[in-house]
């Protein structure tokens, strides 16, 4: 999965930068939470500060500093070179291929949306429980283990 989210890292930042030209803010927000779970999910915190510049420009309205954000977000990735950092603790695809019964088509794209899903959740829980909102947590809750369910996750 390393390898897929950082051969598409070119693609991610193309799908914000169409919408950011229309200024399409809907979509471009949705684009900038996706990138933001995958990135979080994968252990690249290095773009974690580009990211939150981007989504509290989003926010503001401000287009010039959407525009320095996936500036920014750009030059960290250095598109085309990026390697990750050497400390990088991340488990790879084999744990959650370990972690499947089968390994079907079916199971590998099901395993890639949750894991590339899984890094907001994990925020949004976190931010829920900050705000007290259990009812949000819960419902994250739920979609992690509805998720752990379709996968047969051991």
């Amino acid at each position: 999965m390393q390898t897929q989210f950082l051969a598409g890292l070119p693609d991610a930042l193309a799908r914000l930068q169409a919408p950011a030209q229309r200024n399409d803010t809907d979509a471009l927000q949705a684009g900038c939470v996706w990138l933001k779970g995958g990135t979080y999910t994968l252990g690249h915190r290095e773009f974690a500060q580009p990211l939150a510049a981007l989504e509290a420009a989003i926010r503001a309205g401000d287009n010039k500093a959407v525009t320095g954000a996936l500036d920014e977000f750009s030059c960290r990735a250095d598109l085309g070179a990026y390697q990750p950092p050497a400390d990088l603790a991340s488990p790879g695809p084999e744990a959650i291929r370990y972690a499947l019964r089968e390994m079907t088509p079916r199971n590998a794209a099901l395993a890639e949306k949750f894991v590339f899903q899984l890094g907001s959740r994990i925020l949004d829980m976190e931010s829920a429980v900050l705000q007290n909102r259990t009812s949000r947590l819960d419902a994250d809750c739920r979609w992690i283990n509805r998720y752990a369910k379709l996968l047969r996750l051991d």
